[in-house]
């Protein structure tokens, strides 16, 4: 395992892929050629002109053979780039709104949009980074719903989409080639990507590409006018998270004390570079604004980034995993949580930050009944301007328990405010999973444990107002004599020696022994990390087997009571009576 030193590292992205976008794709032309561009690739309107980027900038380019030559394809389009952000950062935010929001609303989110520019104009360092990842993301989701205008199933990867027939059919070959020179496969700018899995540094993209982005998707909106009847696009409903209630109870509401003590947790923290630091900085800060979303932005990307270099460290393979390759798939989440490395070894991830942390993350990321909120949130599928405090809350936690989970690089735990710090480290040992199958089948059996002890509370009848048999409990000496021991002896197969008696016993007891079953179910331990697959079908079938018992025993609740009331109102037939002492017999 290798020590974590990562603190004078600069720069996360790869040297192909920096050439790409901090070299190539950052040259600047001089004023009078920006100028020009700017008169020739924006129209009066302050729209794209794709016929001049096609035919001009793009001379000589075949958009189909040669699509992948990307530094050729950047070196041409950075300086438009270049003099659309001269544009954009010439305009007003009204100014910018009077001219652009209305094109903007073909997306949907619109507002998204308005914020991103606020992000890159606000004297917050990561906000050019804060504008990509907001932009990519509401452009990937609203592309999406575009493509579902032609009644076929969206591609859940971006490049996927970008590669559709169906969307060079709506906006046409040479627009769909731009976006993927900007947002396309590893090889080209992949801007979306870069900035989404935490690779690029504060500003270390440069911000053309931002103001191109947004001019380009106001562009979109004219083309989307023409094509689509009366420019209306149905949108998709944004996801939301009702499983976070079931986190609250272990969600701290961070006062600005505990903020102070959590910024030096991640100042002195070993698995932070120090080039990073600011988005750290910034989501603290978002998260005292009340900006919820934008706060779990910056803190999903880098936790990312973080867990990687640990990952890295761990395992003895940094040279692929410190920074993104062009033509390579780089390091991400799925990767870095498998419970093997792909040559079979052991992921010593999990020795490193340890199977609690590890239960976290699979928690907030991974499994499927879980919010998975870092796929949903980086592909757009998310209202990002409304998400809640506890979202925030509960990304913010698991954040600030890996950096104790790995350690600081000083002594911080005596700082003021140590409460906060105890909490945390008391969860980097003790936490339990609450989304994995096995935790949803011990959760699904308790309630229906709870579920079927409420039949004692149900009202009925005494067995003197309506003839049957009176409530009781099992014993040894009128099991013997019930209707159910010759069927318990042929389920025994003629063995129904004492042992055996008294555990039917004690099963059939249900309302008088439910407390130590109960009990059992809440106390029980569970392994979930990484259970082999064979064990989560069997998993899979009781709980669809507690399932359809949860539903008989509500339906038999509910029937009791009905029939109940039926009889108080003296509404029940002859037959309706004999069914219901049946019932009760039951």
């Amino acid at each position: 395992m290798e020590a974590l030193n990562i603190s004078s590292t600069k720069s996360f992205i790869s040297a192909k892929v920096h050439q790409l976008i901090c070299e190539i794709g950052s040259a600047t032309v001089s004023q009078e050629e920006e100028e020009m561009l700017l008169k020739m690739c924006l129209d009066e309107d302050g729209y794209l002109q794709w016929g001049y980027l096609e035919t001009v900038v793009f001379h000589g380019i075949d958009i189909t053979a040669d699509a992948n030559k990307f530094e050729e394809l950047v070196r041409r389009l950075a300086p438009v780039c270049q003099a659309v952000h001269s544009h954009v950062a010439s305009l007003s935010m009204e100014e910018f709104k009077l001219r652009y929001y209305e094109q903007l609303q073909w997306t949907g989110m619109a507002e998204v949009f308005i914020e991103s520019l606020e992000a890159v104009r606000s004297n917050v360092s990561v906000g050019n980074s804060v504008c990509l990842m907001l932009l990519t993301a509401a452009l990937e989701r609203s592309l999406g719903d575009i493509f579902l205008t032609r009644n076929s199933p969206c591609p859940s990867m971006l490049k996927d989409l970008l590669s559709t027939e169906e969307l060079r059919d709506i906006f046409g070959c040479f627009v769909v080639f731009c976006l993927r020179v900007l947002i396309g496969p590893p090889t080209s700018l992949n801007l979306r990507n870069i900035v989404w899995h935490g690779f690029a540094a504060p500003q270390e993209i440069s911000v053309r590409y931002s103001s191109f982005l947004l001019v380009l998707t106001a562009s979109l909106g004219v083309i989307v006018g023409k094509k689509i009847p009366g420019g209306i696009v149905p949108h998709r409903q944004p996801l939301s998270f009702p499983q976070i209630c079931e986190l609250q109870h272990s969600l701290p509401d961070f006062t600005d004390t505990e903020l102070d003590v959590i910024s030096n947790l991640f100042s002195n923290s070993i698995c932070i570079a120090k080039v990073m630091l600011p988005y750290w900085d910034a989501a603290v800060q978002y998260y005292r604004e009340e900006r919820y979303g934008i706060c779990v932005v910056l803190l999903l990307t880098q936790l990312e980034q973080s867990l990687r270099q640990v990952f890295a460290s761990a395992n003895g393979c940094p040279h692929c995993v410190l920074t993104a390759e062009s033509t390579i798939l780089f390091t991400t989440f799925d990767e870095m949580m498998c419970p093997a490395l792909p040559d079979d070894t052991d992921n010593l991830l999990v020795q490193r930050v340890g199977m609690s942390f590890m239960e976290m993350l699979l928690d907030l990321l991974e499994h499927q009944e879980g919010p998975r909120l870092r796929d949903h949130i980086s592909h757009g599928e998310i209202d990002i301007l409304n998400i809640s405090k506890d979202i925030a809350n509960y990304v913010l936690l698991v954040s600030s328990v890996l950096c104790v989970c790995v350690g600081p690089r000083k002594d911080v735990c005596s700082s003021k405010g140590s409460v906060i710090l105890d909490k945390l480290m008391c969860l980097s040992t003790s936490y339990t999973s609450v989304f994995h199958p096995l935790s949803r089948l011990k959760s699904e059996l308790t309630d229906y444990i709870a579920r079927l002890t409420s039949w004692i509370d149900l009202s009925h009848p005494s067995h003197h107002a309506l003839e049957h048999i009176p409530w009781c409990t099992y014993t040894e000496e009128n099991f013997m004599t019930s209707s159910v021991y010759s069927s318990a002896h042929l389920m025994l197969a003629g063995s129904a020696n004492e042992q055996n008696i008294s555990e039917l016993i004690r099963c059939l007891n249900a309302f008088s022994d439910v407390d130590s079953l109960q009990s059992f179910c809440k106390e029980c331990k569970l392994q979930t990390l990484f259970r082999p697959r064979s064990e989560l079908e069997v998993v899979a079938l009781l709980r669809r087997i507690v399932r359809e018992c949860r539903v008989v025993v509500t339906n038999v609740a509910k029937t009791a009571t009905d029939r109940y009331q039926q009889w108080c109102e003296k509404n029940l037939r002859s037959r309706q009576r004999n069914n219901y002492a049946r019932l009760l017999n039951k």
